[in-house]
């Protein structure tokens, strides 16, 4: 059998004497520090110390608690947290594109998958393979439209309205969660709030849709009409 020390090899002699090993290390630590020093020369720092940027003022600032794209992002963030939890924690559970499609096709089939994308906000690569993927766990069937033979809609199968039926009551349970907190009629405020803000970025589609994609949402109504000419 071979024995540890013949698989490893012989180990190293000894050194002779300490001082000539403590000679060995003083030599490698003054070749490394040299070595050190020429790569420092070759690549200056570009701005030293005293050469920093000054901090910004404070009115330069984007306060994040105070704008209002980041709150709101923030808080859809941890309830859609949440919401993952009830069907991610499955033995046979969704990723939320797919989730998202499922939800979506509960309230609008027939769709096809541009439609989809639309409405999920999801790009059509992500809605391409969560469909091909509930294709197969038997979700979703597709079927040319009448329309366009090119194109396919999407609609849930048996399987498919089955398992959304057994996520929805949990999810509403969350949601009822959420809506306690909130005082009489905020709920309403809350949603004609959102409307608004959806009515806004609808007009801002179309006004990109007709004169492209340089229009701001505050380009002023009299440029868009000489764009459009």
């Amino acid at each position: 059998m071979t024995s540890f020390r013949q698989r490893v090899g012989p180990p190293e002699a000894p050194a002779r004497s300490w001082t000539g090993k403590l000679r060995r290390q003083s030599a490698a630590a003054s070749a490394a520090a040299s070595a050190a020093s020429r790569v420092a020369a070759a690549h200056p720092p570009r701005h030293r110390a005293s050469q920093a940027a000054a901090p910004a003022d404070r009115g330069e600032i984007l306060w994040l608690n105070d704008y209002l794209p980041y709150r709101m992002a923030v808080v859809a963030a941890r309830m859609l947290r949440e919401a993952a939890r009830v069907y991610k924690r499955r033995r046979d559970p969704l990723t939320t594109p797919q989730w998202r499609i499922l939800g979506i096709l509960a309230n609008f089939e027939p769709l096809t998958a541009s439609e989809i994308s639309k409405i999920s906000m999801l790009d059509k690569v992500a809605i391409s393979r969560a469909l091909m993927e509930m294709v197969r766990r038997g979700f979703v069937s597709r079927r040319r439209t009448r329309r366009d033979r090119r194109e396919l809609e999407v609609t849930l199968t048996r399987d498919g309205w089955r398992y959304y039926r057994s996520l929805a009551p949990e999810l509403r349970r969350q949601e009822q969660f959420l809506r306690a907190v909130l005082a009489p009629g905020d709920i309403e405020k809350l949603f004609a709030i959102f409307e608004r803000f959806e009515a806004l970025y609808a007009e801002l589609d179309e006004r990109r849709r007709r004169y492209g994609d340089g229009v701001d949402i505050e380009t002023p109504a009299r440029r868009l009409k000489s764009a459009g000419t």
